[in-house]
């Protein structure tokens, strides 16, 4: 992934911005992109859910953060990694709980919730740790999954 900054991204067409935009994750630096728009990430293909079942593990990958019934949708916390305070998004995700608007600020509402925290993103931790300060953060990302069996976390 590369950051494309947001200077840089405004000086693009409008189908690749909508393109970027539907499915990039956002920073208040600009979009993390790939180096090949042509060979993207599963993540991109994947559904929000305000009650997600997979997160992120310490190398970037999906893991189960429960039990997934066989047919269930695979779907994240776009809180999980997204933190452009511009970003929003009606949710229609429907769980028990949904939050209705999904933002670039939700990962606030989460970051004090070690089984929602853990399952954040490289990115998204490296942002928080640069904008919160140290003595009000008690670090639950420092619990991030490592394994894709949910009875372990």
């Amino acid at each position: 992934m590369r950051l494309l900054a947001w200077p840089v991204f405004d000086a693009l067409d409008a189908t690749t911005k909508r393109k970027l935009k539907g499915y990039c994750v956002g920073t208040p630096e600009g979009l993390l992109a790939p180096a090949d728009l042509n060979y993207i990430s599963v993540a991109w293909q994947m559904n929000h859910s305000c009650q997600p079942n997979v997160g992120f593990n310490a190398a970037e990958d999906f893991v189960a953060m429960r039990a997934i019934q066989r047919g269930e949708e695979l779907c994240w916390d776009y809180a999980f990694g997204e933190s452009n305070p511009k970003f929003r998004m009606r949710c229609r995700c429907g769980a028990a709980g949904c939050r209705g608007v999904v933002t670039g600020r939700d990962w606030q509402m989460l970051v004090n919730d070690p089984d929602k925290a853990k399952y954040f993103s490289a990115e998204l931790r490296r942002h928080i740790a640069a904008v919160l300060p140290a003595p009000s953060f008690e670090n639950p990302l420092s619990l991030i999954a490592t394994t894709s069996d949910p009875s372990s976390t």
